[in-house]
């Protein structure tokens, strides 16, 4: 089968002052027909979408409202396309996790699993834990008829680095009984990227490694991730 994860970043200009990164990964459904498109449209409409508003209003503007006024507008538009082609909204199922960091302040948003880990001056902090649903192997998706309300948001201060994944590396990347990432697993990811002087090299590093028997052995699921890191 193919990779059903799909991964967005984009550092565009805030009107607020400085810049914003935007980091978007979407997991798509294993039991949905063309949930690989469909983490395709939702992660490339919302990063659009949030560069727009960061250009225009600036991240101070957004509210919890907007933030569930684009899930609506993302799921219409999903449902748009399926319609075009003659399938049901269901069949593009995908998770959401996605992360504005801006000078002055860090807003998060998640619809179902995986995970958004981000570093500030002191320690790694997981804003908003995963939502795997009662029963296990269960979780959310943007297409759902009411996701706007199972959209978890936090918003926080200023950050020095984030990494945001798919549900592939949850179990690897967090302790769940502490409710706290792994830092043996996240700090050297982010030590790495910082100590890159050429992405693309350590691109292929970090595939390297997610495909590594080490973690394979772990995981048998997509892995996606997106890691930035603020240079001082």
């Amino acid at each position: 089968m193919p990779c059903q994860d799909r991964e967005a970043y984009r550092l565009v200009d805030n009107a607020d002052g400085g810049e914003a990164a935007i980091g978007i990964v979407c997991d798509g459904a294993g039991s949905a027909l063309y949930s690989d498109l469909g983490a395709e449209i939702v992660s490339t409409t919302l990063r659009s979408t949030a560069a727009a508003f960061l250009s225009q209003y600036g991240s101070s503007a957004i509210s919890a409202v907007d933030l569930r006024e684009w899930i609506v507008d993302i799921r219409e538009q999903v449902g748009r396309h399926a319609t075009a082609q003659d399938a049901e909204t269901r069949d593009y199922a995908c998770t959401l996790l996605f992360i504005l960091a801006c000078d002055e302040h860090t807003i998060c948003g998640q619809i179902g699993d995986g995970a958004i880990i981000v570093k500030d001056q002191s320690d790694l902090h997981v804003p908003i834990w995963p939502d795997n649903g009662e029963y296990a192997n269960q979780t959310f998706f943007i297409t759902h008829d009411d996701s706007e309300a199972r959209l978890h948001v936090a918003k926080i201060g200023p950050i020095t680095d984030f990494v945001v994944f798919s549900d592939g590396l949850q179990r690897i990347a967090l302790d769940d009984a502490g409710k706290r990432a792994h830092p043996a697993f996240i700090n050297p990811l982010i030590a790495t990227v910082r100590a890159s002087d050429a992405l693309e090299t350590t691109q292929a590093e970090l595939e390297r490694f997610l495909q590594s028997q080490r973690i394979n052995a772990r995981t048998d699921d997509d892995k996606s991730i997106v890691i930035a890191c603020r240079i001082q």
